[in-house]
């Protein structure tokens, strides 16, 4: 009942937009957005790096006037939501979706609060309650969204009022010539014939360099004789391009600017030399000494899906899709639509049972000990019921020693309970677990709170999993690593009933499920 009542409270307060006088940030909370995590395409859209995911700057209402939003941000029911959604059309797209649960939820940042985002990325948006695509399994007149004060994510009313912030997925031609800007020499000129006479990966159609020094030939002292300072390119340069791509000499004090593109569904990181970044152009301006710049292209680490399937209205969540009058929603696209198959996990989840030893096992063995989640690459510790080290029905205080991520309070030492009576706490389990090297693997940690939140089964509640993978869930409380920023001795924690994160007092004793990467 505590968590309803906090529910009801929330929703009685975000109906009402509130508006931030003065964002406030705890240093000791590791950011979870970080500017270098987006990408400025320059166009009032960023692209996080991580997911791959293309995000407006602006919620609907506002306007981007080349270095903030403007206005104030417009205010919807949950079926308008996801009708200005469908309707609308930005920055030569019209893809754009109203985000689910997960991939909103994924924006919020940790280290901030009234609003809890990166102001840098997202300017002026106010505390107030964003709405998801994504209807709420145990009330058919609820839709989660998220509540950018503090970050929270809850169900609200379909009728009530939130903001809208829409987000596309990556793949992208911005210029319309039937190419993917990934594959495409010049993203923003159509150029179908693809010709690059000097082979530099700039395409003709918009290479104004003719000695590839990275200064345009109007501005170049030398257009033919690049001089002066040495720019070198290191790292893996796999999987996409920079053009220049050799080391370039150039005038000192000179501009130079390195076209990035990555190939289809690879994401660029490229860093050094005091350059920026914005779009698909990496430019160093000015370039005052030799220096190297390291670049990589990897694969996003793409959101799970949901688990929902069912489409709603104004008073049910369970019916066919789509529905009239309310278009667009959760069930209509992701992996639980193009990879619906419960032969791997529910929906669009797919995971792999893991033994003791850490060997694979067929979807229809009976006994496993962890689980890998095939989408995100993370191996999960399965809980047992015989009264071990990994019971179901242990319980530990919240306690991180570490005084560069534990938000500025270490928790509280052994005030669970559990077996191992002198180790109840998050830090002295993770070291028993790494001890006993559970499925042959010593590095498991606390998960963060999106990384817990990425296994949750929105579909169902009580509890919000797949049990047919992670049996003995609790339909309970589970801790984060992730310290709350707004006050110190809170930390967050996802409820395995409904599947919404809150945080509360870090002495108080919950259920833990630990992590790893997969190191392949």
């Amino acid at each position: 009942m505590r968590y309803i009542a906090k529910i009801l409270l929330v929703l009685s307060v975000v109906l009402i937009q509130h508006i931030a006088l003065a964002q406030t940030c705890n240093d000791t909370v590791t950011s979870t957005t970080p500017d270098e995590r987006f990408i400025d395409r320059g166009d009032g859209t960023v692209q996080d790096k991580h997911t791959g995911l293309i995000w407006m700057r602006c919620a609907l209402g506002q306007t981007w006037d080349g270095s903030t939003c403007t206005g104030n941000a417009a205010t919807y029911t949950w079926q308008q939501a996801l009708q200005a959604a469908a309707d609308t059309t930005y920055a030569g797209s019209s893809a754009w979706q109203l985000p689910n649960i997960k991939q909103l939820t994924n924006i919020v940042e940790e280290s901030c609060y009234d609003p809890a985002i990166n102001l840098n990325l997202f300017p002026a948006t106010p505390s107030s309650y964003f709405w998801s695509a994504s209807p709420y399994a145990s009330g058919n007149d609820f839709a989660w969204g998220v509540y950018f004060r503090y970050g929270d994510g809850y169900g609200s009313y379909k009728s009530s009022y939130g903001s809208v912030r829409l987000v596309r997925p990556g793949a992208t031609d911005d210029d319309g010539d039937g190419i993917a800007d990934e594959a495409d020499n010049c993203p923003l000129h159509v150029n179908v014939d693809q010709l690059d006479t000097d082979g530099d990966g700039e395409g003709d159609a918009c290479d104004t360099d003719d000695d590839n020094d990275g200064i345009p030939d109007e501005e170049d002292d030398n257009p033919l004789t690049p001089d002066a300072v040495t720019v070198t390119i290191t790292g893996q340069i796999e999987n996409g391009t920079i053009s220049p791509s050799e080391t370039q000499i150039i005038n000192k004090g000179k501009t130079i600017e390195f076209t990035v593109t990555a190939d289809a569904g690879y994401i660029p990181f490229i860093s050094g030399c005091d350059g920026s970044w914005v779009g698909t152009e990496f430019t160093i301006d000015p370039v005052v000494d030799n220096c190297a710049i390291t670049l990589s292209f990897k694969l996003p680490a793409p959101l799970n899906d949901t688990g929902i399937t069912r489409c709603g209205n104004e008073t049910d969540t369970d019916l066919d899709c789509p529905q009239v009058d309310f278009p667009e929603q959760d069930a209509e696209f992701g992996r639980d639509v193009t990879h619906n198959d419960d032969s791997d996990g529910h929906a669009g989840f797919s995971f792999t049972k893991i033994d003791a030893n850490g060997n694979e096992l067929p979807a229809s063995a009976a006994q496993w000990s962890c689980v890998k989640d095939n989408i995100t690459g993370l191996i999960w510790e399965v809980k047992t019921d015989d009264g071990g080290l990994r019971d179901r029905d242990h319980s530990y205080t919240w306690y991180n020693s570490d005084s560069n991520t534990n938000g500025g309070n270490a928790g509280t030492e052994n005030g669970g309970t559990c077996v191992d009576t002198v180790n109840c706490d998050t830090e002295k389990y993770v070291v028993r677990v790494n001890e006993v090297g559970l499925c042959g693997y010593n590095d498991w940690r606390m998960p963060n709170k999106e990384q817990l939140r990425s296994i949750v089964n929105y579909a169902t509640n009580n509890p919000a999993i797949d049990a047919s993978y992670f049996p003995n869930t609790r339909s309970s409380n589970y801790w984060t690593a992730s310290p709350y920023a707004i006050s110190n001795g809170y930390a967050w924690h996802v409820n395995f009933d409904q599947g919404y994160g809150y945080n509360y007092y870090e002495n108080h004793s919950y259920h833990v499920r630990l992590v790893r990467p997969d190191s392949n």
